[in-house]
């Protein structure tokens, strides 16, 4: 389908990756091409916060199911 440029904001600072958008599912991978991670890695290095899978439209789950973790689109890449 396309892949996305989205941002987001943790602890005061700005995140940037890249949506990877497929039929049935989306994944959100940073940093250059030849070290991207998953958002579920990534975030478990950084900050020891497992995520799970996102609800559609852009919207992960961090650690229980009563925390939401919102991705904002910047652009179409």
């Amino acid at each position: 389908m396309g892949d996305v440029r989205v941002e987001t904001r943790y602890n005061n600072r700005t995140i940037e990756g890249v949506l990877v958008l497929s039929n049935n599912n989306a994944q959100l991978v940073f940093g250059p091409t030849r070290l991207q991670v998953s958002v579920e890695r990534y975030f478990f290095w950084k900050y020891r916060i497992r995520l799970t899978r996102p609800n559609w439209p852009l919207v992960f789950l961090r650690g229980n199911s009563s925390n939401q973790f919102p991705i904002e689109l910047i652009e179409l890449i």
